[in-house]
């Protein structure tokens, strides 16, 4: 005959099991709950930089996002929320209406992996070349320089481009006449056609008229002498003509992301 005791002791105890899985269960949903509502408040509260966050937090997670002390002491911004790629950098410099988009990270050259050289890193800054200024326009105001090269490169002799390098050039000019885009091509043409003359190369050039990074300008495409095609853009930029010169060497994904850099540039 079934023991009526031991029946109810085996009931109590899985239910008492039950009961206290219930409690876990409801304590997990809580915390969960707890957890994400805090998150969310911080997050918000952090980018519209409330009262409530002590500002030795705020400074310190927003140090990652705005550059104080940068090159040249150029006030460089990163913001997020404009990104086009996830994951990178964003530049701008207000005074001269430039912004663009760069890996924050280091990548490994696949096409050169053997150390020391398979750590490469980008990287932007300001300048002002007074003692040997680009002429292709009037009023050289300075420049910018993005590259995509090793990091360390000692002992390691060889022509440029052999390390698969990508280096992009802008040079400002101050548009002090106030050409339209039709007048700043016109000059370009006759500058191209002084130095063909200078180095005895056909006169010929390519130069297709588009919109560029949110402003209005043109691609070219020239020969000066025995050194290649000479490839960039030319963009008028609010004051500024902007003169863009490639110098590409990547290859294969490299070449993919230098590619995405240049289409993340933004004139205004």
């Amino acid at each position: 005959m079934e023991n009526i005791s031991n029946s109810y002791t085996a009931q109590e105890d899985r239910d008492q099991k039950l009961r206290i899985s219930n409690v876990i269960y409801r304590a997990i949903i809580v915390f969960l709950s707890f957890f994400i509502i805090i998150v969310t408040v911080l997050v918000i509260g952090l980018f519209k930089k409330v009262s409530f966050i002590p500002e030795e937090i705020s400074s310190v997670i927003f140090e990652t996002v705005i550059c104080t002390h940068c090159e040249d002491e150029e006030e460089m911004v990163e913001k997020s929320s404009l990104l086009k790629n996830i994951g990178w950098t964003y530049y701008e410099y207000p005074d001269l209406g430039f912004s663009v988009e760069l890996p924050s990270f280091s990548l490994e050259n696949k096409d050169l992996a053997q150390a020391p050289l398979s750590n490469y890193k980008w990287e932007i800054y300001t300048f002002n070349d007074e003692v040997n200024p680009p002429e292709v326009f009037y009023n050289y105001y300075g420049g910018t320089q993005i590259s995509f090269a090793p990091t360390e490169t000692e002992g390691y002799d060889c022509e440029e481009g052999c390390l698969g390098e990508a280096y992009i050039y802008l040079d400002y000019y101050q548009n002090k006449e106030k050409f339209d885009i039709d007048q700043v091509k016109s000059e370009f043409i006759k500058y191209v056609t002084k130095i063909q003359k200078e180095m005895n190369t056909e006169n010929r050039y390519n130069i297709e008229m588009k919109s560029i990074g949110g402003a209005e300008g043109f691609t070219y495409d020239y020969q000066a002498g025995s050194l290649g095609s000479n490839v960039g853009y030319v963009v008028l930029s609010n004051d500024y003509i902007v003169h863009v010169k490639k110098y590409v060497y990547s290859k294969g994904e490299n070449l993919d992301i230098v590619n995405k850099v240049l289409s993340s540039i933004r004139y205004r």
